[in-house]
């Protein structure tokens, strides 16, 4: 097993938050 990094759990939030935010966005657009 490969232990995850900080790199990958940064990039892991980061991808979550941004498209968490794309949802939110685009349901107060609509």
């Amino acid at each position: 097993m490969m232990i995850t990094t900080i790199e990958e759990q940064v990039m892991d939030a980061c991808s979550f938050f941004a498209f968490f935010s794309l949802t939110v966005m685009s349901g107060k657009n609509i």
